[in-house]
C-alpha cells in the first residue's frame, strides 16, 4: 500500500492521510513510499509488519557504497501473528572493492518473554539500553552497544535501508 493508497477523500476536502494504522490489533505510523521504488519505515513494528517477506532483499546506496538487507526470518511467540523480531542480513559492496562487510542483525519489534530470553534481557534501568537493532557480533561477544555511539557498519546499513534509526531504544514495552 502506498501513500496514495493511504488517501482518504472526502467530498470537496483536500486529501487526508491517517497516521496511525491498526493492523493485527497494534497502532502504528506505516511505512512511506517514495516514486523512485524506496520506502522508509518509521519503526520496527512497521518493518516487520510491511517489509519485505523472508528472502526479499532491499537496497540502497550512500552514494558510492550499496547496502542490501536481505529477511532471513521473522520470530513469534506462540499464537501472536506479529513478529517479535526479524532477523536480517546486511552487505556492504562497492563497485571495485566487492563485498567488504557482511553480517547478521536482529530488528527488535516488541518486548515479549521470546525477546526476554533470546537477547537476556533483563534489566531496563539507566545503563542498561537495548537498541531495537542488535547486530548477532554484539551478542557473540556478550557486548552492549554504547549508548553515545550505537553505530557500526551493520546498524548504520540498516538504517539507511529501512530508515530506523540505530538509535531506536527499547524501553520496557516501547521505543523510543
Amino acid at each position: 500500500m502506498g501513500l496514495i493508497d493511504r488517501e482518504i477523500y472526502t467530498s470537496g476536502d483536500p486529501p487526508k492521510i491517517p497516521s496511525i494504522i491498526v493492523q493485527n490489533n497494534v497502532e502504528y505510523v506505516r511505512r512511506e513510499d517514495f516514486k523512485d521504488g524506496r520506502k522508509v519505515f518509521f519503526s520496527p513494528l512497521d518493518f516487520a509488519l510491511n517489509g519485505p517477506p523472508i528472502g526479499a532483499v532491499i537496497s540502497s546506496s550512500d552514494g558510492e557504497y550499496e547496502c542490501a538487507i536481505t529477511v532471513i526470518e521473522k520470530h513469534h511467540e506462540p499464537g501472536d501473528p506479529v513478529p517479535c523480531y526479524v532477523t536480517v542480513s546486511v552487505k556492504w559492496s562497492h563497485p571495485h572493492l566487492g563485498v567488504f562487510e557482511q553480517g547478521l542483525a536482529d530488528i527488535i519489534t516488541k518486548d515479549c518473554e521470546t525477546v526476554r530470553e533470546h537477547f537476556g534481557f533483563t534489566n531496563y534501568t539507566q545503563g542498561h539500553n537495548y537498541f531495537a537493532i542488535t547486530p548477532h557480533f554484539w551478542r557473540e561477544q556478550g557486548l552492549y552497544k554504547n549508548p553515545h555511539l550505537p553505530y557500526n557498519r551493520i546498524t548504520r546499513g540498516i538504517e539507511l535501508v529501512t530508515g530506523i534509526s540505530a538509535h531506536t531504544l527499547l524501553c520496557d514495552d516501547r521505543f523510543v
